[in-house]
């Protein structure tokens, strides 16, 4: 999953809530729970050396629509 695969470069602990859903961005079964449909808003937190870049690299992901259009 792209979205894992890119918070698991950073060193920051990162999570991605939806709704009233949260989740380790750095686990793919925590991912998945979310179950996020399209469209749905997500929150990215993160906190760390590198937190900033981190919330940048996957936001930026998600609003790239994952690179699929």
């Amino acid at each position: 999953m792209q979205f894992v695969e890119v918070a698991s470069r950073f060193g920051s602990a990162i999570d991605v809530i939806s709704g009233d859903k949260r989740a380790d961005a750095k686990s793919i079964m925590e991912v998945l729970m979310l179950a996020a449909e399209k469209d749905a808003e997500l929150v990215i937190q993160a906190e760390g050396e590198d937190a900033e870049e981190a919330v940048e690299a996957l936001a930026e992901l998600v609003a790239s629509k994952f690179d699929e259009e």
